[in-house]
Order: C-alpha cells, then structure tokens, then sequence
C-alpha cells in the first residue's frame, strides 16, 4: 500500500467512526438528559469495575464516559452499569467521542431518573 492509499483509507475511517448518522429510519424512544454523575461499569467476564461519569440519561438507557485515557471499540458487548446503587445489565450500542451509548436491558424507574436529572442535570439532551 503507497502512501496516498494509505492516507485516504485513514480518512475515510475516521469519517466513518468520528461522523456516523442515524439510520433514517432511527427513532428515539425516550427523552435524553444531560446529567453529570460518577458510576462504574463492569464488562461481562471481568471482575473489576470501570469508573466514570454518566453525561447523559434516559428511562431507556445512558451515555457513559469511563475514566480512561482511549475508548475501546465495544460495540454490541454486554455489561452492567450502576445508577445509584443498583447495576443495570446493559448493552454497549456504539462507541463514540463522548463515550459508550448504552441500551438497558430494562428500563430505570421514571421516579429515578427524574431524581438524577433534578440533583445532576443540566438540561434536555439534543436529539
């Protein structure tokens, strides 16, 4: 592979994993919250926990950053995360600049959410 090939394959990756879209087809289920809070997730199969910050929440699912120096491509990985004191097994969906975007096995209480988003909110979340 030349130099240019190479190159032009680099940018097209990066494309592809910095600028993905949603299918045209994509419909959210339920409404988003920017919030700011610390939590764990555990990776099936291992035993320690890794730190980071909830940055977005919903009845559905949350966006996590882990407390790590790279993100690890995880898509389709199986997991629990922690929303208060209880894990959540969930699955990674996609990996992205701002963290994993994780679907929940089962959806959180809204009488939870509500209390994160008025103690760690920030506002609605952009679709």
């Amino acid at each position: 592979m030349n130099k240019e090939s190479f190159k032009s394959n680099l940018r097209e990756l990066s494309s592809k994993l910095l600028f993905r879209k949603k299918s045209a087809g994509f419909v959210r289920r339920h409404q988003r919250y920017e919030v700011n809070f610390a939590s764990n997730i555990l990776m099936q199969g291992r035993t320690v926990p890794i730190p980071g910050i909830i940055n977005e929440i919903s009845l559905g699912g949350v966006r996590m950053r882990p407390a790590t120096t790279y993100l690890l491509q995880r898509e389709d990985e199986v997991a629990s995360v922690q929303i208060g004191e209880v894990y959540y097994p969930c699955q990674i969906k996609n990996t992205g600049p701002d963290g994993y975007g994780i679907r929940l096995s089962r959806q959180i209480d809204e009488d939870l959410v509500d209390e994160i988003v008025r103690e760690f909110g920030t506002k609605a979340a952009a679709a």
